[in-house]
């Protein structure tokens, strides 16, 4: 075989396994794709995820107490998350879109301006992989949160009720394994997601 043969095989099995192998990595990662089947976001996208009626945000303390303060006249709940960076003031948090819709009609029509925002939580416990004991509290408290949006029963490790890394987490926890009244979930829902972010960020 001439070196001239060699290298235009050599090239034509190298196209055929690059097709070969794009073809393979494309069915496993599918790039560019939506979130959405015919409408319908999947379920294995919103794995994780939470979305949050954002009604405000500040940068600095001030803002957001004056704020709440007019919220408050016009029977209006929310609570402030502090992610290091900004004051944020959210009136719902669910574990989708559509269950915000009503929400966030409440706020439009008493004259506020909403924003919802998708967030992804799991990996939140990541900042303090290098203690084990605060990484498997605030895993478990993401995952119970998790369920608790979905309306899921779930289960509180027995440890935390001897020694709960943070009472105010674990008493949001333990109240949203047995509250009833929706309005109320909702304000610990928010509180627990409030104690997750302003430890792990």
């Amino acid at each position: 075989m001439k070196k001239k043969d060699f290298d235009i095989v050599g090239i034509l099995l190298g196209i055929i396994i690059g097709i070969l192998l794009g073809y393979f990595i494309s069915t496993k990662i599918d790039i560019g794709a939506t979130s959405e089947v015919g409408g319908k976001v999947k379920e294995e996208d919103n794995i994780g995820y939470v979305y949050l009626l954002q009604i405000a945000k500040f940068d600095n303390p001030d803002g957001p107490v004056k704020y709440l303060e007019a919220l408050k006249l016009k029977e209006l709940d929310a609570v402030v998350v502090y992610d290091k960076t900004y004051y944020y003031i959210y009136g719902g948090i669910t574990a989708s879109e559509s269950l915000l819709a009503e929400t966030r009609s409440l706020y439009e029509t008493k004259g506020y301006t909403t924003l919802i925002k998708k967030e992804f939580i799991l990996d939140k416990p990541n900042t303090v992989l290098d203690d084990k004991i605060k990484y498997d509290f605030w895993t478990e408290c993401i995952n119970n949160l998790i369920h608790s949006l979905k309306d899921e029963p779930f289960s509180i490790d027995e440890k935390y009720y001897l020694n709960p890394i943070d009472l105010e987490a674990f008493s949001s926890m333990t109240i949203l394994q047995s509250i009833k009244n929706d309005t109320f979930k909702n304000k610990v829902r928010l509180q627990l997601y409030k104690k997750i972010i302003e430890n792990l960020n």
